[in-house]
């Protein structure tokens, strides 16, 4: 080890031809020995105190599970069902009568919404201006190309349209004019393109399209690949609308030259030419408005719903410089639907024709017996409505708590029986190796063994004298089927405070009368003796607050590994140990070092005078 009392270069044994710095060694190795054995111990509480941390966590994690156990919702689980989910819902708490009855929806909720028989007011020459060809992909990609259109106007005529990158509709629109010499016209109405008759003397007696050398899919995009030429109207169109109006900016769909503001319930809702339909959609539907618009892109209408259900007020209003409610259609004819309630009847059976109760929501969602009903949709019928007690997951919920409790004990019967490892070296040891054996028949891990397995074998004994309880009908819980286990002689679990679950056992308690079992597991009322609180504790109450008693700050584990707690002193004071110990020996070393180096100063002063002596007789 560095001595900060030496230099950092020594010279020994020069003089004399002897290894004294391996004399100083070996005469501090013997030296050392004290100071081994207070690492040694310094070493021990450390391992201690991490084994100790160890215990805590396990109990921590014991804690976190016996928690679950105050929940009703874990020890008395309810299941209810619908025949029909796509009517109504049901969910289920602790607290739901278990019941079997029929529920009737006569009427669900709705919000309050304004339709409009106005029409969005597109202006189809900008639509048919600011247009390509090549964007129209709303049902299917357009390919460039040539594109025969043929007519017959007493003979056969055609003509090849060019489209290109470019090309927008109303390029369109004027090569088929043109193109035709103006015997045919064509004109974009209502999202359809339209081609009629032009020469005011109903001469077109045909229209078609295509030609086996055409490069281009012009019909597929205009959906005129089905069309007829209706000599009626003397006129050939699209098979449907074939604007996607939704993706157009607004400046390009109706007349908006500058920023325009609607407001809806109390919030503004600004827009500009850049803004598209579908963008002025989701302003809405995200503001604070509260509300939910939609455009109908057949129809071409927007309507408004609010989002809240019953019947709460819906506003909108315009400003009046840009008259944009008017351009979107949404002014002059509105209709304001106010939002109604949902409405249910509930029948002892299917067979009733008058309803035990009737009942009313404006959400949708109603509470019978504690049970909760969510409705979809009306009914003609009467759905079944069952609500029962879910033993099965009450057992899996108390199994968990079982094997949580009964993995701690074991954990910590083994950590007072386990013996120290001695055929590893100890430098090959993992620290889970060095800390096998540092809690073998650790008293204070005793107590805590003892402790808990005598809350969990233990006989209910509360003071029905001064509370205002009662003592349930099962006071251990072995009366509802949770025991050690333990057949005839055998005793095994008994002692490591192990517990097993009788399952048709436990079931039978919980049917039969649950109240008890939660008293049996989870009570915690208080009452009071001579100004102090005292409780009536279930078992599993009881094991959680102790087991908060060992863990929490300041509680038993942290008074004994804590860094205040008696193997933290013990640490701290042998620390300071090490520390004077290792001064001593750095100071015996030096002391070792002074007196070699001075009887290596005296061997070299002796040398020094012989050879002077023996050059003086050589002379």
């Amino acid at each position: 080890m560095d001595n900060s009392y030496l230099g950092n270069f020594q010279m020994l044994g020069i003089s004399s031809g002897m290894d004294t710095g391996a004399m100083i060694d070996a005469l501090m190795k013997a030296e050392r020995q004290p100071l081994t054995r207070v690492e040694e111990k310094y070493n021990d509480l450390a391992l201690q105190q991490k084994s100790w941390m160890e215990v805590d966590d396990k109990l921590e994690e014991f804690w976190d599970e016996a928690l679950k156990m105050r929940f009703q919702s874990n020890l008395n689980p309810k299941t209810a069902t619908s025949s029909n989910e796509n009517v109504l819902k049901t969910t289920a708490n602790p607290t739901s009568l278990d019941s079997n009855f029929y529920v009737k929806v006569n009427q669900t909720a709705s919000s309050s919404n304004m339709t409009f028989q106005n029409s969005v007011g597109f202006d189809y020459s900008k639509i048919a201006n600011n247009t390509k060809f090549i964007d129209m992909d709303q049902n299917i990609t357009p390919e460039t190309g040539t594109y025969t259109i043929n007519y017959n106007d007493g003979a056969d005529q055609s003509f090849v349209l060019n489209i290109d990158d470019t090309t927008t509709i109303q390029d369109i629109i004027d090569q088929i004019d043109s193109d035709s010499g103006n015997e045919l016209k064509a004109d974009l109405v209502d999202g359809k393109l339209s081609i009629s008759d032009n020469t005011g003397t109903n001469a077109i007696q045909d229209i078609s399209l295509g030609n086996a050398s055409d490069t281009s899919n012009f019909a597929e995009v205009f959906d005129m690949a089905f069309s007829t030429y209706d000599t009626g109207t003397s006129t050939f169109e699209s098979s449907s609308d074939v604007i996607d109006y939704s993706s157009m900016k607004l400046s390009n769909l109706i007349d908006i030259t500058a920023e325009s503001t609607i407001n809806i319930n109390g919030t503004d809702i600004t827009v500009n030419q850049d803004t598209t339909l579908s963008g002025f959609i989701s302003q809405v539907n995200n503001s604070e408005a509260g509300v939910f618009a939609s455009f109908d892109n057949n129809s071409k209408n927007i309507s408004i719903r609010n989002i809240e259900t019953g019947p709460v007020g819906l506003n909108v209003t315009d400003d009046t410089t840009t008259n944009l409610l008017n351009k979107l259609g949404m002014s002059g004819s509105e209709t304001i639907n106010q939002g109604q309630k949902a409405e249910i009847e509930i029948y002892n059976s299917s067979s009733d024709t008058t309803p035990i109760t009737t009942l009313t929501s404006w959400d949708n969602s109603f509470d019978y017996n504690n049970t909760g009903i969510n409705v979809n949709n009306t009914s003609t019928e009467k759905i079944a409505v069952e609500v029962t007690q879910d033993t099965d997951k009450a057992v899996e919920n108390i199994q968990g708590f079982v094997d949580k409790y009964n993995e701690t004990m074991e954990y910590i019967y083994e950590k007072l029986h386990e013996e120290k490892l001695t055929d590893i070296p100890e430098e090959e040891m993992t620290d889970e190796q060095k800390m096998q054996g540092t809690l073998k028949g650790d008293r204070n891990l005793e107590r805590i063994f003892y402790q808990m397995r005598s809350i969990a074998y233990k006989t209910l004994d509360w003071d029905t004298t001064n509370s205002d309880d009662t003592m349930p009908e099962y006071t251990s819980l072995g009366q509802v089927g949770i025991s050690s286990g333990d057949v005839g002689d055998n005793y095994d679990n008994t002692i490591k405070g192990l517990l097993s679950i009788d399952e048709n056992k436990l079931k039978d308690a919980l049917s039969n009368n649950f109240e008890d079992v939660y008293k049996l597991f989870a009570n915690n009322t208080s009452y009071e003796i001579g100004g102090k609180t005292r409780y009536n504790k279930g078992i599993i109450t009881d094991l959680k607050d102790t087991s908060y008693e060992y863990t929490k700050f300041g509680g038993y584990i942290d008074n004994i590994a804590g860094t205040n707690g008696t193997i933290g002193i013990q640490m701290r004071d042998t620390a300071g140990r090490l520390t004077d110990l290792l001064d001593q020996l750095q100071r015996k070393e030096l002391r070792y070092v002074q007196q070699f180096s001075a009887m290596e100063k005296a061997i070299s002063n002796m040398n020094s005078q012989m050879s002077f002596m023996m050059s003086r007789l050589g002379g």
